[in-house]
């Protein structure tokens, strides 16, 4: 008697134990299916949405070919200057002292003039690339609120600004698709209403 009463008491032990296990495993299981709550704080990355977006690269592009041609006009016109420096030195011998000192002048006076005009079109490149910049933003601006909005966020950040982040409240690469569909037919008429400079 003793002895079966020992075992219900058993039985009824690992039937208890066995509801408490169910009863964790139910819970953990409403918990993994239960609907994730939207983030409210979204993160962007500003300068890969610029450079990897198509209207972006298609920018970089125009910068690189317009900054060689820069470059190999500068290297052409320092080997120019050299040349007319060493013909003026070459020269020096059979000069007068003022003549000498007049084409010195003279040419000191050029190569300020074109420094001064190839500054102004490295100016002019810097003035391009932050014009299609400025252009970029007005354009990504409302399609960003877009996004943020339909994600039931309420803050986007900058991601340099933040310590630790979760990479699923990074929206980059779904802000850049979505800038590059809705632009994707205008894309040319829109880069040619950038102040292209002149070389």
């Amino acid at each position: 008697m003793h002895k079966q009463a020992l075992l219900r008491a058993s039985a009824l032990a690992l039937v208890l134990v066995g509801v408490g296990s169910f009863a964790g495993l139910a819970q953990e299981v409403d918990q993994a299916t239960a609907p994730v709550p939207p983030a409210e704080i979204l993160l962007l990355d500003q300068d890969r949405l610029f450079s990897d977006s198509a209207y972006g690269r298609a920018v970089g592009a125009v910068i690189d070919q317009l900054g060689r041609e820069l470059s190999a006009q500068n290297r052409a016109i320092e080997a120019e200057l050299m040349q007319e420096e060493q013909a003026l030195t070459d020269a020096r011998p059979t000069l007068s002292i003022e003549e000498f000192r007049a084409r010195a002048s003279a040419f000191d006076a050029r190569v300020v003039e074109i420094r001064s005009a190839q500054d102004a079109k490295n100016r002019a490149l810097g003035t391009y690339a932050e014009a299609a910049r400025q252009r970029f933003l007005e354009i990504a601006g409302p399609i960003l609120v877009d996004l943020v909005e339909a994600s039931g966020a309420n803050l986007l950040m900058d991601r340099r600004t933040v310590i630790f982040m979760s990479d699923d409240v990074d929206i980059t690469q779904n802000a850049i698709a979505a800038i590059d569909a809705a632009i994707a037919d205008r894309l040319d008429d829109i880069l040619a209403q950038l102040p292209k400079p002149e070389l």
